[in-house]
C-alpha cells in the first residue's frame, strides 16, 4: 500500500522530471519515508520532515519537526509534498513559503 502511495505521487512529480538533476524536495509528514525515498531514487535532493520518527527507509536527509514552523528559509525546495498532511496542519499556507515560485 505504501509503495503504491510513493509511485503515485511520483507519477504526479513525473511531470517536473527535468526539474530532479538540480531540484530539491521537501516531503512534509514523510511518516514511514516512502515517498521520499523514491523521490530521492529518482535524482531528487530529498528533505523528509516529520514530528516523530517513522523512517523504515533511509538515504534522505530527515527533520524531526511540525509543518506550521518549517525550519527552512523562503524559497528553499523546488517541490513541496504534502501528502495527507494538510488535514492535520491550521495553517497550509505555510508550506508554500519554502516552495521556489515559478
Amino acid at each position: 500500500m505504501r509503495t503504491r502511495k510513493a509511485l503515485k505521487v511520483s507519477s504526479i512529480l513525473q511531470g517536473l522530471a527535468p526539474l530532479a538533476a538540480d531540484g530539491s524536495a521537501l516531503d512534509v509528514g514523510c511518516g514511514a519515508g516512502f515517498v521520499a525515498d523514491h523521490l530521492r531514487r529518482l535524482g531528487w535532493s530529498v528533505v523528509g520532515l516529520d514530528i516523530a520518527d517513522y523512517r523504515t527507509t533511509s538515504g534522505f536527509d530527515f527533520i524531526l519537526g511540525r509543518a506550521e514552523t518549517l525550519p527552512f528559509p523562503s524559497e528553499s525546495f523546488s517541490v513541496v509534498v504534502n501528502n495527507h498532511v494538510i488535514e492535520h496542519v491550521a495553517d497550509v499556507f505555510v508550506m508554500r513559503r519554502v516552495e521556489i515560485e515559478g
